[in-house]
């Protein structure tokens, strides 16, 4: 039975339908299919059953990101000092979001909280792997939410994830 399949989701798979080609996998180009697995799924969150566990796994394809991390971090640290820094990082990223605010399209703006971002994330002491890591678990719990229909948010309101009735408690 593969996540987000007819059969799967008869017997209570919570993992995404679309991202899962309705059971079928991603086609990774003659290789096996790759399936998004959601984390709290009672059929497939331990990923016995499947060929690949998260497509947000693969090494290679957070390779990039955490060789960036990992220069970011050494220049980081000899321009701005190794202390956390959260409240001098909060008031950058604020005044990078009222920039933004101000030219929504400008790239280079959406970059700095971006690296800002990881700054931060390094700062708490975890490890670029381990920052890759959480942003393919990260992507991956929030390509198993259900999400309200874009079309029907007026502009300025947050598109957060349906919550489950034991989220709301």
């Amino acid at each position: 039975m593969t996540p987000g399949s007819s059969e799967a989701r008869s017997k209570g798979c919570t993992c995404p339908i679309i991202d899962n080609h309705y059971g079928a996998g991603q086609d990774r180009g003659g290789k096996l299919p790759v399936f998004v697995i959601n984390l709290s799924c009672p059929l497939h969150k331990d990923g016995a059953d499947q060929p690949i566990l998260f497509e947000d796994e693969d090494d290679s394809a957070y390779a990039p990101l955490a060789s960036f991390v990992d220069a970011q971090r050494e220049w980081s640290l000899r321009t701005f000092g190794p202390d956390p820094r959260t409240a001098s990082l909060l008031a950058h990223i604020r005044k990078e979001l009222v920039e933004i605010e101000a030219q929504p399209m400008d790239l280079e703006e959406w970059i700095d909280v971006m690296i800002l971002a990881m700054d931060g994330a390094w700062r708490t002491g975890a490890s670029s792997e381990e920052i890759s890591e959480a942003l393919a678990r990260k992507q991956a719990k929030n390509r198993a939410r259900a999400w309200p229909d874009w079309r029907t948010l007026p502009d300025g309101v947050p598109s957060e994830h349906i919550r489950e009735p034991e989220e709301r408690a």
